[in-house]
């Protein structure tokens, strides 16, 4: 009778791996991918990991000769819904005479920046000379951006920024979701942006030294809470807004600059906004960028 029940207990557990064997083969396989690529399984080591965090580069001016400028944060950063010419970067480069390399990307936020900084995976297409600034455009909504999938938190993990292990369960679609939708709920991701900024402000020391931090905060509005254009309510909103919010990012080295103190008001006009964008926040124009651009290069001597 044991042997029986064992014998059954044995098919079931099989049984329920073949399940779960199958089901993340044909998960991976052609729906993420959508069989466009061979026939393979997932790539969970840490290069693999580092693939997610991957972006369009673009590069402004490399052939300008002063200290380059590199560019970090997300949409508003890339320059969403703009013509290369009207974008931040663009702009930046052009008035300082720098180099622009620029690693932001749409939808992302502090922690796809951190692993960019953590891997040399791209150190073929980075500048000979160190860069003199390196530019985190911040604006509101990145209050609501958690890692944008489990690969980035896999890493995050593995680099030691987050004080857990991998388990051979992190090789499980099913597992990993759950486990990133425990994460974006329950964390307190004031503490874990900070946290994510306080790393990438220690590897910037580490690997460039004399480097400038800057956290360029673009200066939303509480409009924006009040028209559903942002996760935030207004009590956090004021909180990010404050001075003793970012003290502590500012003790750890970076240079806390808001758009609204350059040009002593809040991006709140309709000129400030691209049209008929229906992003969940409305994105800059270059008209804004124009305001900006100038004083920020006078703020930090460029």
């Amino acid at each position: 009778m044991n042997r029986k029940i064992f014998i059954i207990l044995a098919i079931n557990i099989l049984s329920i791996f073949l399940i779960i064997f199958l089901f993340e083969f044909t998960i991976y396989n052609f729906i993420l991918y959508e069989g466009k690529n061979k026939i393979r399984f997932p790539d969970y080591s840490l290069i693999g990991c580092i693939d997610s965090a991957e972006n369009q580069r673009n590069f402004y001016h490399e052939e300008y000769t002063k200290p380059p400028v590199w560019l970090m944060g997300c949409s508003y950063a890339w320059g969403y819904l703009l013509d290369n010419d009207k974008t931040f970067a663009e702009k930046i480069s052009n008035l300082t005479k720098r180099p622009v390399y620029n690693w932001s990307w749409c939808g992302i936020g502090p922690a796809e920046a951190l692993i960019r900084l953590y891997t040399n995976k791209n150190d073929k297409y980075l500048p000979k000379t160190p860069p003199e600034y390196i530019i985190y455009i911040y604006m509101y909504n990145h209050t609501a951006r958690h890692p944008c999938n489990y690969n980035i938190l896999y890493a995050l993990k593995e680099f030691g920024v987050i004080d857990e292990k991998n388990t051979i369960f992190d090789r499980l679609y099913f597992f990993r979701s759950i486990r990133q939708n425990i994460f974006n709920k329950y964390h307190d991701y004031d503490k874990f942006m900070k946290q994510m900024f306080r790393a990438m402000i220690k590897e910037t020391k580490k690997r460039y030294p004399d480097s400038k931090f800057v956290i360029l905060i673009y200066s939303d509005t509480d409009k924006d809470v009040k028209d559903g254009h942002s996760p935030l309510v207004k009590e956090d909103y004021d909180m990010l807004n404050s001075d003793e919010f970012w003290e502590e990012t500012k003790n750890d080295g970076a240079i806390i600059i808001k758009t609204k103190d350059l040009i002593g008001r809040d991006m709140d006009r309709p000129e400030d906004r691209v049209p008929n964008d229906t992003s969940a926040t409305p994105h800059p124009t270059s008209e804004a960028w124009d305001l900006i651009v100038p004083e920020l290069a006078k703020k930090l001597s460029m």
